[in-house]
């Protein structure tokens, strides 16, 4: 029951998207706020939480949400500068060295957030909370692929379709 209600969830919000053509930053602000939503539900869904746990977990849910984020966010500058080769070999050096401290940093967080959870969910929930981030987004993905692939029934490959890259 569950999954029904996920996918036919997921399956709006997607079909929602996909009548506008040309995306403008609001609308992909909006898109992030309604997946962002869909993940909440779908980890107190998945969780079981009580309103009592809900309103103790979601704050520290979401700083350390933004954390990461920002930890993400240092990784992608990271990897953007090595990706234009024009470093000389100490920066290059100097660079990776940021990068495999920063997902030091992320594991090291992850690590402190599954602690701080423990007294307000229990180590069940913090044991099952530890994959279901990594579930949304594969359930996301299947539901979007799906969508996609629904889309393009009876169109060629080669005419703008299937070619592997998404279009802005």
């Amino acid at each position: 029951m569950k999954s029904r209600i996920w996918t036919l969830a997921l399956i709006l919000i997607f079909n929602a998207g996909a009548m506008n053509a040309q995306k403008d930053d609001s609308t992909k602000v909006n898109r992030k706020e309604k997946i962002e939503s869909l993940k909440r539900a779908y980890i107190t869904d998945e969780l079981d939480l009580t309103t009592a746990e809900a309103e103790k977990f979601w704050p520290i849910y979401n700083a350390h949400d933004k954390k990461q984020e920002a930890i993400k966010g240092d990784l992608r500058e990271t990897n953007k500068k090595l990706k234009t080769g024009t470093q000389t070999d100490k920066e290059t050096l100097a660079a990776i060295d940021v990068m495999t401290q920063k997902r030091k940093e992320a594991a090291d967080l992850d690590g402190q957030f599954m602690k701080e959870c423990i007294p307000v969910i229990g180590s069940a929930k913090v044991a099952k909370l530890a994959g279901l981030e990594r579930e949304f987004q594969k359930e996301m993905m299947q539901q979007l692929k799906s969508r996609r692939k629904e889309g393009n029934q009876g169109q060629r490959p080669g005419k703008g379709q299937g070619q592997g890259k998404m279009r802005k």
